[in-house]
């Protein structure tokens, strides 16, 4: 379940098959006045006391190389093979015609967490897969309650 609107921020492009160019989980993400990104806090690893609870709301970071007009989203895979998440966003925007077009997608998401594992966030785009990233989800006791 996504939390708010991504943000979604264009450059130039040449006419190439979508490249994922990063592919991140972060604590924190934004962008500046001037295009510049900003990630806080970078992993690839939960820890939960207990299960079921929510995941910590978290931000993913795509930058995709990508045309004029696309799609591109994120899906969360349990350990179980099911999806319990996804996000995702639609552009229309011209770019120069000989210069590389970098799509940054910024969401933020949360999702229920079932079971410890490995999940695995997929990115893509027009039913086509473009990069895929695990995340651990570890379960944890709290100190002293062994």
């Amino acid at each position: 379940m996504a939390s708010t609107e991504p943000t979604v921020s264009f450059r130039s492009w040449d006419d190439r098959a979508p490249e994922v160019h990063a592919f991140v989980l972060c604590d924190w993400a934004n962008q500046t006045g001037d295009g510049k990104t900003n990630l806080i806090g970078i992993f690839d690893r939960i820890l939960v006391s207990a299960l079921p609870t929510p995941s910590p709301s978290f931000f993913v970071y795509a930058r995709v190389l990508r045309g004029p007009v696309g799609e591109l989203t994120i899906t969360i895979i349990d350990p179980s093979n099911n999806e319990v998440g996804s996000i995702g966003t639609e552009w229309e925007k011209p770019f120069g015609p000989d210069e590389p077009g970098f799509v940054s997608f910024i969401g933020r998401m949360r999702f229920q967490v079932e079971q410890a594992g490995v999940f695995r966030f997929r990115a893509h785009s027009e039913a086509r897969q473009l990069a895929e990233m695990p995340l651990v989800v570890e379960l944890r006791q709290a100190e002293g309650s062994r």
